[in-house]
C-alpha cells in the first residue's frame, strides 16, 4: 500500500520591498550584487536610492546596471546594453562616455549618435583614436550627403579620398596607381589596416606567398573584419579555401568568388562544393553527382576530364559518364578498370594494367606511360607475385624507357636480389652508361664487386661515389672495409708486403674502434713470426679480451688461411674462462658485423662453445639477452641460441621474444616441421608483441608463422594429391576428420585462390563485421598480420565445410632443467612441469 507524500510546509512570504527596514534592504542588495544577480540588486537599490541618495547605493546601483549591460554585450544584444547603459548615467550620474558606450555604438549601427558626438567634439585624445577606426568601414561605404554630420577636421573625411581612389584603381587592375594613392594615407589613419589589405589582393595571383605573409600580419581586431576574412580564405591553397568560403556570409563568399575570378555561371557549383567540402570529405560518388548537374557552366571538356578522373573511385557511375560524354576508348577503360580494381583491393587490376600497356606500347607518345605501368606492375605487392615476373615487368619498363634511373636501379637491385648475376652485370652496365655519375648505381656496383671478391674494383669504385658524394659515411667505411678484405686475400695469398700496403691505404678510412681492431689484428696477419706475442697481446686486448677477442682471431685466421691454435696461446687465450656479460655482449657485436661470412664465423665461434654455453645464466638485463640471441640468431647458432632463449624464458616468463627464440631454435633450418602448438604459441607471442607495441617482434613473428603456414599446403602440388589419393583409398579415412590439411592451411589456400576480398566477406559472415573491423583497425593496416589473425580465429571457430581442429592451445613450455651440451642432439630440451602457460600471468 502506497504512503501519500506529506505536502510541504508553505514557505513564509517574503515582505513587501516597500515596507522592509533600509538596513536589511541594504544588506540583501549587496549579498544579490556580490552573486552577480544584477535584476534583483537593481530592484533593491532602486528602492534604496528613492528613500535616500546615499553615495554608496547610488554606487551599488550603477554597478547593476553596468553588470547587466555587459551580459546583454556578451549575447550580442548590443542595443539593448546601451540601453542600460543611459539609464546608469541618467539615475546614476555616471559618465555616459566611459567603457565599452563607444564600441556598442559602433556594434549597433547607431553611427549618427556616433557623429553627432564627434561634432561636438565630446570625444578626445585616445579614444577619438580608437572611435574613428572602428568607424572607418561604415564611413568608407556612406554616402557623401550622411558625412555632413562629421567635423570637417576629421581624419575619417580627410583619408577618405585616397583610400576610394585606390579601391578604383584595384578595381580596373591598375596597382601603380593604387599604389599611389596609399602612399598617400599616414601610419595612423583610420584606414591604415586597408593598406596590407589592398597590397595583399594586388599580388595575390602574382605573388601567392608574398599575399599570405602579409595577411598573416593583419591585426586580429581590425575593424575591416569582414575583408580580412576573405583575405585569410583567399590565400588558402586550393581545396581549403573553398572549406573557408562556406564560413562567411553571403556577401563576403561572393567577394572572395570576385577576388578569385570566378564566373558568374560558375558559382553555384562552387559555392555547393564548398558546402560538402565544410561538412566532411564528400565521396567521389557525390562528387561525380555535383559535376553532371553542374557541366554545362563548366567550359568544354572540363566537365568530362572531372568526371573520368573520378570514375576509378565512382565506379557506378561508368554507364552515366557514357550516356553523357560518350564511350571511352579501350585504354582508357582499361585504365579506368585497374584504378577501380586497385581502390577496391582486387587482384584482377594487374589484367587491366597488363592490356592497357599492350594497347599504348606501340605509340611513339606512349611508350613512356607504358613504361611507367609495367614500372607500378613490378612494385605492386600482389600475393600472386613472383620474382620472374616482376622481372618482367622491370625488362618491360626499361626497354620501352631506357632514361629512366629509378626503374633501371630497380631492375639491378630485383636482379641482385633473386642471385642473377648473370644477367645483374650487363643491367648495371647498361645503367651506368645511361647515367655514369648516379651515386645509387655506382653503390650497386660497390656491393657487386664485393659480392665477387674483386676488392679492387670495389675501392676504386668506393672512391668514386665519395668524388661525388664526399659526406657519405657509409660508403667510406666500405671503402675502408674494402681494403681490408683485399688485404685478407693477399695475406691469404702470402703476398704480405702488398697486404701490409693495403692496410695502410685502409687506415685513412677506418673509424671506428671495431674498425680499427681488426685493422691492427691483420697487420699483426701481415707480420706474421715477426710479431711478438705483446703485440698479439695488445691486439686481444683492443678486440675486447675474452671471448670477443678470441672469435675475431680465429674468424679472421679462417678468412686468411692461418692456424689460429698457436695464436691464441700467443695472444693469452688458449684457456679461456666463463666470459663476462660484458666480454659476451661484445661477442654477440663481433658476431653481427659477421653475419655475412655465416659459415666462417659458425666455425669461429665452436671453439668457444663451452665457455659460452656456461656463461647463459649471467645476470644479463632483459635487452642484453635479447641481443645476444639475436647474434646467435643471425649465424644460424641454434645450439647457443636456444640455451640463451630458455634461460631468458627462465628470468621472464612473459617475455614473447624468448619464446620466439626458443621456438625459432627447435627447429633450425625447418620450421615448416613446426607443430600445430609451436604454431599456436607463436601466434600467442604475436598478439603480445602487439599488444606491448613491439612492432619489429610482431613483424617477425608474423613472417614466420606466414612461412609455416604457405609451406604446409599447395593446392597445386602433386605431391599433395598423392597423399590425398592414398588417404582415400584408406578405409579408415573420414575426409570430415580434417585430418588431412589443418583447418589453418585450408583457410590460407581459400584466401589465395579466392582473392582478399571474398575472404573477407567469409570472415564476416563467420565472426561479424564489428569483430573483423575492430581487428583491422587495432592491426594498423598489416594485411598479413590481418590475414594470419582471421585464420586463426576462423579455424578455432570451425567454419561449414572445414572440420573441428584439435584444441589450439598455447604449448606449455619454459626454460629446460638440465643445460644441453655443445655437440648434443638438436632435441629440444625437457620442461618443467609445474610450468603454466607462457603468457599466464
Amino acid at each position: 500500500m502506497s504512503r501519500k507524500n506529506k505536502s510541504a510546509k508553505p514557505t513564509a512570504k517574503a515582505a513587501p520591498i516597500s515596507v522592509r527596514d533600509s538596513a536589511i534592504l541594504a544588506a540583501d542588495a549587496a549579498a544579490a550584487l556580490a552573486g552577480a544577480h544584477f535584476k534583483e540588486a537593481t530592484d533593491l537599490y532602486k528602492e534604496l536610492v528613492k528613500r535616500e541618495r546615499r553615495p554608496e547605493w547610488v554606487d551599488g546601483l550603477a554597478e547593476c546596471y553596468a553588470g547587466r549591460a555587459n551580459g546583454l554585450a556578451d549575447k550580442g544584444m548590443h542595443r539593448e546594453s546601451l540601453v542600460l547603459w543611459r539609464n546608469r548615467h541618467q539615475f546614476c550620474g555616471k559618465p555616459l562616455i566611459e567603457g565599452p558606450y563607444l564600441r556598442w555604438l559602433l556594434l549597433a549601427g547607431e553611427n549618427g549618435e556616433v557623429f553627432r558626438l564627434l561634432r561636438e567634439g565630446a570625444i578626445q585624445g585616445h579614444d577619438l583614436a580608437d572611435l574613428e577606426t572602428g568607424l572607418a568601414p561604415s564611413v568608407l561605404a556612406a554616402a557623401d550627403k550622411e558625412l555632413s554630420a562629421l567635423p570637417a577636421d576629421s581624419a575619417l573625411l580627410r583619408h577618405r579620398p585616397a583610400i576610394l581612389a585606390a579601391l578604383d584603381a584595384y578595381g580596373r587592375a591598375d596597382f601603380g596607381a593604387m599604389a599611389e594613392q596609399l602612399q598617400a594615407v599616414p601610419f595612423r589613419s583610420p584606414y591604415r589596416d586597408l593598406k596590407p589589405m589592398l597590397k595583399a589582393l594586388a599580388q595575390l595571383h602574382s605573388d601567392p606567398a608574398g599575399a599570405a605573409e602579409a595577411v598573416a600580419r593583419l591585426p586580429a581586431d581590425t575593424p575591416f573584419v569582414r575583408m580580412a576574412a576573405v583575405l585569410r580564405a583567399a590565400v588558402l591553397p586550393a581545396p581549403y579555401w573553398l572549406a573557408a568560403m562556406h564560413k562567411l556570409d553571403d556577401d563576403s563568399r561572393h567577394m572572395l568568388l570576385d577576388v578569385k575570378g570566378c564566373p558568374a555561371a560558375q558559382r553555384p557549383l562552387l559555392l555547393e562544393l564548398a558546402k560538402q567540402a565544410a561538412s566532411a570529405a564528400p565521396p567521389p560518388t557525390a562528387l561525380f553527382d555535383l559535376l553532371m548537374r553542374h557541366r554545362r557552366a563548366l567550359p568544354d571538356g572540363v566537365a568530362a576530364a572531372l568526371c573520368r578522373r573520378l570514375l576509378p573511385s565512382a565506379s557506378a557511375r561508368l554507364n552515366q559518364y557514357i550516356s553523357s560524354f560518350g564511350k571511352l576508348s579501350d585504354a582508357e577503360r582499361q585504365h579506368v578498370l585497374a584504378l577501380a580494381g586497385e581502390y577496391g583491393g582486387e587482384r584482377r587490376s594487374v589484367q587491366h594494367w597488363r592490356r592497357m600497356a599492350g594497347m599504348i606500347s606501340d605509340g611513339p607518345k606512349q611508350k613512356k606511360r607504358a613504361a611507367l605501368i609495367w614500372w607500378h606492375l613490378a612494385d605492386v605487392d600482389y600475393p600472386e607475385m613472383d620474382p620472374d615476373a616482376r622481372l618482367s615487368y622491370l625488362k618491360r619498363s626499361v626497354a620501352l624507357d631506357p632514361q629512366s634511373q629509378p626503374v633501371q636501379l630497380a631492375l639491378v637491385k630485383c636482379l641482385r636480389a633473386e642471385d642473377d648475376r648473370a644477367d645483374a652485370g650487363p643491367a648495371l652496365k647498361a645503367a651506368l652508361a645511361q647515367f655514369p655519375d648516379d651515386v645509387a648505381l655506382l653503390r650497386e656496383a660497390v656491393d657487386m664487386a664485393l659480392e665477387a671478391k674483386a676488392f679492387k674494383k670495389a675501392c676504386g669504385l668506393a672512391k668514386r661515389v665519395l668524388e661525388l658524394d664526399p659526406i657519405n659515411t657509409e660508403v667510406r667505411a666500405l671503402t675502408g672495409r674494402a681494403l681490408l678484405s683485399h688485404a685478407r686475400k693477399l695475406i691469404k695469398a702470402g703476398k704480405r708486403e702488398a697486404a701490409r700496403k693495403e692496410l695502410a691505404d685502409a687506415a685513412e678510412w677506418l673509424r671506428t674502434p671495431a674498425e680499427r681492431a681488426s685493422l691492427h689484428l691483420l697487420e699483426a696477419f701481415a707480420r706474421d713470426g715477426d710479431a711478438p706475442d705483446a703485440h698479439w697481446q695488445k691486439v686481444a686486448a683492443e678486440l675486447g679480451g675474452s671471448a670477443a677477442a678470441a672469435f675475431r682471431l680465429l674468424l679472421e685466421a679462417g678468412r686468411t688461411g692461418r692456424d689460429a691454435k698457436s695464436l691464441l696461446e700467443r695472444a693469452g687465450l688458449g684457456q679461456l674462462d666463463t666470459p663476462a656479460p660484458a666480454a659476451v655482449l661484445a661477442l654477440a657485436d663481433a658476431l653481427m658485423e659477421a653475419r655475412d661470412d655465416e659459415r666462417l664465423a659458425r666455425a669461429a665461434l665452436l671453439p668457444l662453445h663451452d665457455a659460452l654455453w656456461h656463461a647463459a645464466g649471467a645476470p644479463y638485463a632483459e635487452a642484453e639477452q635479447a641481443r645476444v640471441c639475436d647474434a646467435f640468431l643471425s649465424c644460424r647458432e641454434y645450439n647457443l641460441l636456444e640455451k640463451y632463449a630458455a634461460t631468458g624464458i627462465e628470468k621472464w616468463p612473459h617475455r614473447p621474444v624468448f619464446v620466439y627464440y626458443f621456438i625459432v631454435a627447435g627447429h633450425g633450418d625447418r620450421p615448416e616441421d613446426m607443430s600445430e602448438a609451436d604454431f599456436a604459441l607463436l601466434d600467442k607471442a604475436a598478439e603480445r608483441a602487439a599488444a606491448e607495441g613491439d612492432l619489429r617482434l610482431h613483424r617477425r613473428i608474423t613472417r614466420l608463422l606466414d612461412q609455416v603456414a604457405n609451406a604446409g599446403f599447395n593446392p597445386f602440388d602433386d605431391a599433395f594429391d598423392d597423399r590425398f589419393d592414398d588417404r582415400l583409398g584408406d578405409p579408415s579415412f573420414d575426409p570430415s576428420d580434417g585430418g588431412f590439411v589443418s583447418p589453418h592451411m585450408m583457410l590460407r589456400a581459400m584466401l589465395e585462390m579466392g582473392g582478399e576480398k571474398a575472404f573477407v566477406k567469409l570472415a564476416r559472415d563467420m565472426l561479424g563485421s564489428g569483430e573483423v573491423d575492430a581487428l583491422k583497425t587495432a592491426l594498423g593496416g598489416n594485411k598479413k598480420a590481418f590475414h594470419t589473425a582471421l585464420i586463426n580465429l576462423m579455424a578455432a571457430a570451425a567454419p561449414p565445410g572445414i572440420a573441428n581442429p584439435p584444441p589450439f592451445e598455447p604449448a606449455r613450455i619454459v626454460a629446460p632443467a638440465p643445460a644441453k651440451k655443445p655437440g648434443a642432439s638438436n632435441k629440444r630440451p625437457p620442461l618443467r612441469a609445474q610450468q603454466k602457460d607462457l603468457f599466464d600471468e
